[in-house]
């Protein structure tokens, strides 16, 4: 179907594609710097396997405390 599998690690790592992280939604919009209040109706954009595993490399694990909605 055109998709490529990509292994985001263990489940102790699966922080690491939680939202607000860099392997989750932004990644995956035609326009990175779209607002968050555009995000759910802005276009998308593929991404390929290669620059979504170096977004799980790079992730840093967000303060959940401080998230708000």
């Amino acid at each position: 179907m055109g998709f490529d599998t990509v292994d985001a690690g263990s489940f102790a790592d699966s922080w690491r594609i939680e939202p607000e992280t860099s392997a989750h939604t932004r990644l995956y919009l035609a326009d990175p710097s779209i607002p968050v209040e555009q995000v759910l109706q802005a276009p998308a954009a593929p991404v390929s396997a290669t620059t979504l595993r170096q977004a799980i490399e790079a992730a840093e694990r967000v303060r959940v405390a401080d998230r708000t909605f």
